[in-house]
């Protein structure tokens, strides 16, 4: 609960942020029809200009009654939505809106500009790294653990300090899976 609250200093540095009556009136109605604490509303940025449909998503809570529930008809599909790449995947078949899949890695496999690719050690994912940023033409990339939940796990990786960042992630990437996404 308390990592969560830290999603407020980011929401005062947002110049980005609804009029606060608006905002006052969404947490309100957020809390109320969700039946629990608006952090959620913070912690996916629900009070951004450009979110005019912030009732859409799902709370924390929300989500854990449908991955718990008994009423599964397949309960397999439970770990569907869980597993951040297999939901990013059904999501883009069926059009639903999510961030941009720039690409993962299962440990030492990275998939990315639909193709494979190898990287078993600090060095080698410098240098795939560096390619990567030269192919999406980013300065920063969004690393998501594949199975985390509520942004355990989370780092960002940027162009600038690639090699010093890589020292401190490079273990993780390479024994870990990640999905990597465009910073906002």
């Amino acid at each position: 609960m308390l990592s969560r609250l830290k999603h407020l200093t980011v929401f005062f540095k947002d110049p980005d942020k609804k009029p606060l009556y608006k905002i006052l009136i969404e947490v309100i109605h957020f809390a109320y029809l969700k039946k629990t604490l608006p952090t959620d509303y913070f912690r996916k940025f629900l009070y951004r200009k450009d979110i005019k449909n912030y009732m859409d998503y799902l709370s924390m809570k929300e989500y854990h009654s449908i991955l718990e529930s008994p009423k599964l008809v397949y309960p397999d599909v439970s770990h569907l939505l869980s597993n951040k790449i297999s939901f990013k995947l059904i999501a883009a078949k069926y059009n639903l809106k999510t961030q941009n899949l720039l690409g993962y890695n299962i440990k030492t496999s990275f998939f990315y500009d639909n193709k494979q690719h190898t990287a078993e050690n600090n060095e080698q994912l410098v240098r795939l790294l560096k390619k990567q940023f030269e192919t999406l033409g980013k300065n920063k990339i969004f690393f998501k653990p594949v199975s985390g939940i509520g942004g355990f796990g989370c780092f960002v990786i940027e162009k600038n300090t690639l090699e010093s960042q890589i020292k401190i992630y490079g273990e993780a990437v390479l024994s870990q899976a990640y999905i990597y996404e465009a910073y906002i």
